[in-house]
């Protein structure tokens, strides 16, 4: 009952503030409903309109405290690029972390399935750490791995982020159902999770991650990843990618959006640019 209170409070939230974030969406189709998700779902059956996607399907997997209106801004302006996305916020990212990666695992086979191709994993906040997951467990189904604003150190965060996580912790462990326990973050509960979470990207999967030093929400330092860590023998292919903006504003800012296509196409994409390590400034942040 809590749990799904603080979802339908969350998703409100989203509502406004992604009205006034993405200004890229007319104005006339601001309302908030749910054609999106009607879209992505035709695109995944074939019906993407052209573009350099070239209707290659897209997983969008959602963080901490995300429900479906934060994803709207990004899922459609990707669709607008000829990707079939399917934007996924299983439990608002509040729950048990092991619990919501197997729920994620079964749609990323039924996208892959559905597309008969392999799946770009795209993830934000929390979603990104679901999504390096997914990509360590299931590189047979996926294409190329892009974070945005993610940690990779279950502890970093700004503190007010770590306390507001911890009081959603506690709860939990209170017996309020929908939310992640104490044993997801130190017991037995998601001890998998953490391991493959600080395990490379697996060989053949380009990785991307999106930060900002803007971001007050997660140290950007936590979401750079490590090149000599995650390019196993430089197979795989590491970029960290800094842009301008906020934590939720990375969904919506353009300087962003560019970076997580970037990723994608390199998924099918081996040009310049691309070499293991690679560390890029899509805009330099202000000092």
């Amino acid at each position: 009952m809590f749990a799904s209170l603080l979802t339908a409070g969350l998703e409100r939230f989203a509502e406004v503030s992604m009205a006034v974030l993405d200004q890229s969406r007319p104005a006339e189709n601001r309302s908030g409903s749910g054609r999106l998700e009607d879209d992505a779902r035709s695109a995944v059956a074939g019906h993407t309109p052209a573009g350099p996607g070239d209707g290659a399907p897209v997983l969008l997997i959602g963080g901490l405290g995300t429900t479906a209106p934060f994803l709207r801004p990004l899922t459609r302006w990707l669709g607008q690029r000829g990707y079939a996305v399917t934007p996924v916020t299983v439990g608002a990212g509040l729950d048990c972390a092991e619990q919501t990666v197997d729920e994620l695992a079964g749609v990323l086979e039924d996208v892959a399935d559905r597309s008969r191709r392999r799946v770009r994993l795209v993830g934000h906040s929390r979603g990104g750490q679901f999504a390096r997951v997914l990509a360590r467990r299931r590189p047979d189904l996926t294409g190329a791995l892009v974070t945005v604003g993610t940690p990779f150190d279950l502890y970093a965060l700004r503190w007010p982020t770590f306390l507001t996580a911890a009081a959603i912790t506690l709860a939990g462990t209170l017996g309020i159902g929908g939310l992640a326990r104490v044993t997801c973050l130190a017991g037995g509960c998601c001890r998998r999770f953490r391991a493959d979470l600080r395990a490379p990207v697996p060989d053949g999967v380009p990785f991307t991650s999106v930060y900002s030093r803007e971001d007050r929400v997660v140290p950007y330092e936590a979401c750079r990843a490590c090149a000599t860590h995650d390019s196993a023998a430089h197979r795989t292919r590491v970029r960290n990618v800094e842009v301008p903006g906020s934590h939720v504003g990375l969904l919506v800012g353009p300087h962003a959006r560019s970076a997580v296509v970037d990723g994608l196409i390199a998924a099918h994409d081996d040009g310049p640019g691309g070499r293991p390590g690679a560390d890029v400034t899509a805009l330099p942040a202000p000092a």
